[in-house]
């Protein structure tokens, strides 16, 4: 019975130790874990392309729900530009091309993705976007973006509580 109630006791304190520590390990994970992100404002120039990069890092399992997301430029006044629907596997990798128009002056863009379905994100489902502008000539990167902004997912407000 003594060792029943040790072993008992034992196994307590060991998932106590593990909850703990996998808690702390998620704190320090500095990806986004939203598929909804935006990037600031960047000029684009003759001569000049942007890049919109998604590659799927996953975590975990692979899902048997696919990855979707939207990946698309927008203007200044938050017209868009271009978009295109795309799947990311796990592991895999997606891009989104906008080109300046050659006989158009320098223009403001930002590059954006989200989740186009109205199914939740699945954990096999964790993009790391960046946004690069090149020189179409040479292929050389004349800025890459590492830091998007997160967007979270929408929040439902609670139902009103009842007396």
């Amino acid at each position: 019975m003594r060792g029943v109630r040790c072993l008992s006791v034992g196994a307590a304190v060991l998932l106590g130790i593990l909850l703990c520590a996998s808690q702390a390990h998620g704190q320090d994970n500095p990806l986004p874990t939203s598929s909804d992100f935006t990037f600031g404002m960047v000029g684009l120039a003759p001569g000049q392309t942007a890049r919109l990069n998604v590659v799927n890092i996953g975590s975990g399992p692979r899902s048997p729900i696919p990855c979707f997301t939207v990946l698309a430029f927008l203007d200044d006044t938050g017209k868009e530009l271009k978009q295109s629907f795309v799947q990311v596997d796990h592991g895999k990798a997606a891009f989104l091309d906008l080109p300046a128009s050659d006989d158009g002056g320098r223009v403001q863009v930002r590059g954006i993705g989200f989740n186009p379905l109205l199914i939740p994100v699945s954990v096999s489902c964790k993009l790391l976007p960046t946004l690069e502008v090149f020189n179409n000539d040479s292929g050389a990167s004349s800025l890459i973006l590492t830091n998007p902004v997160t967007l979270g997912a929408s929040v439902i407000p609670p139902p009103p509580s009842t007396p």
